[in-house]
């Protein structure tokens, strides 16, 4: 309990510290030498809407860094704890048929890549979508900003229609893009369901010929059901955290 609790709590403080230190470096750039002026010049050719990626995408940094960062942590363990079980347990011959020693560890790091592979083919345009997504929703609240910060000129022009008209225009991209979300993590749901439910059944397909062939026993063949699924589960942590790969690609871009 103890652990699991300040194991939470450093967390917490290490966010919350990394960001104050990156905030001010980034603010203090932002500042010299009227960088916040001379960006507004540029045309097009500096990066958008500073104060959003100085605001949010430093925390949306951190935090998707450190959620990328526990999970290869936990999923090295589980390779590290469970690869001598695998090595020592696994049949010399693959598939009972030809001599292959630690033949299910390259099994499963050739699935696993592949399955990798394949989520990016789904997935990769999720980084430019999200991306936008961020660019789009910075625009609007933008937008938003500007109306708060000149409501009395707004007022004594009239121009609350032409205001809201630009508004809607703003978050007709939001929604756009979030249509585009939508399409992408779907094709890559589908994707990354089949690839789990066919891993469920990988051990058993690999490991059932040895088995009938008398070159592992039962317990062995259980115990290795076990070690396979841990090692392969780690080799799966890229493909299981592509989605937070993506947002956190779309943020440092």
């Amino acid at each position: 309990i103890m652990v699991r609790t300040y194991s939470g709590y450093i967390g917490m403080m290490l966010v919350i510290n990394w960001r104050r230190f990156m905030t001010d470096w980034l603010v203090g750039r932002w500042m010299a030498n009227k960088s916040f002026y001379r960006l507004q010049l540029q045309n097009g050719a500096a990066p958008d809407n500073p104060d959003q990626r100085i605001q949010e995408d430093i925390a949306m940094f951190i935090e998707s860094f450190m959620s990328l960062a526990s999970g290869f942590f936990e999923s090295v363990g589980r390779i590290v704890s469970m690869l001598p079980v695998l090595l020592v347990l696994s049949p010399d011959y693959a598939f009972g048929v030809f001599y292959c020693p630690g033949w299910l560890l390259y099994l499963s790091i050739i699935y696993s890549g592949v399955g990798a592979l394949f989520a990016h083919w789904v997935g990769g345009q999720l980084i430019l979508i999200n991306f936008a997504r961020q660019k789009y929703e910075a625009n609007f609240r933008y937008r938003i900003v500007q109306i708060r910060d000149n409501a009395e000129s707004i007022a004594l022009w009239g121009s609350e229609g032409v205001e809201n008209s630009r508004m809607k225009e703003s978050f007709d991209w939001v929604v756009r893009v979030w249509w585009l979300i939508m399409l992408y993590t779907k094709r890559l749901g589908f994707f990354t369901s089949f690839y789990m439910q066919t891993s469920m059944t990988f051990p058993y397909l690999v490991l059932a010929p040895s088995y009938f062939k008398g070159q592992i026993s039962l317990g062995t063949m259980f115990m290795l059901f076990n070690a396979l699924g841990s090692v392969k589960g780690g080799f799966d942590w890229f493909l299981m955290s592509y989605t937070t790969v993506t947002s956190f690609r779309a943020t440092i871009d």
